[in-house]
C-alpha cells in the first residue's frame, strides 16, 4: 500500500503542476501581466519531464488517471456549494480557498491522493 501511496503522491505532483500552470495563465489574463507566464511554462515543462520518465502508466491506468483528474476538476467548480450545504461555509469564510484555482488544487490534493492510492493499489 505504501508503494501505491507514493505513486499517488507522484500523480499529485503532476496534477498540481498542471493546476499551477493553468492558474498562472488565468491570472496573467485576469491581471493583464506577463509575469505568471514564466511560472506556467516551468510548471508544464515539469509535467512533461515527469510524465516522460514515468513509463508504468499505460492503458487502463492512464485512463483512470485522466478520469480522476478531470472528474475532480469538474467537482472543484461546485465545491463552494457543497461546502455551504454540508458545513454552512460561505465563500467569504474560506480565505485563500475563495480563489477558484486554489480550490481546484486543494480538491485535487485532498480527494485525489486517496482516490489515486486506491487506483494504483488495485490496477498496479
Amino acid at each position: 500500500m505504501s508503494d501505491a501511496f507514493l505513486k499517488a503522491l507522484r500523480w499529485y505532483i503532476i496534477a498540481a503542476c498542471v493546476v499551477i500552470g493553468t492558474a498562472c495563465f488565468i491570472w496573467a489574463e485576469q491581471y493583464d501581466t506577463i509575469k505568471p507566464v514564466g511560472v506556467s511554462i516551468l510548471a508544464y515543462g515539469m509535467v512533461y519531464i515527469m510524465t516522460a520518465f514515468w513509463k508504468d502508466v499505460r492503458g487502463k491506468l492512464l485512463a483512470a488517471n485522466i478520469a480522476v483528474f478531470f472528474g475532480l476538476t469538474l467537482l472543484s467548480h461546485h465545491m463552494y456549494e457543497i461546502l455551504y450545504i454540508l458545513f454552512g461555509l460561505q465563500k467569504s469564510d474560506l480565505g485563500y480557498l475563495a480563489d477558484p484555482q486554489i480550490m481546484w488544487g486543494a480538491v485535487e490534493g485532498v480527494l485525489g491522493i486517496p482516490i489515486m492510492a486506491v487506483v494504483f493499489y488495485f490496477y498496479d
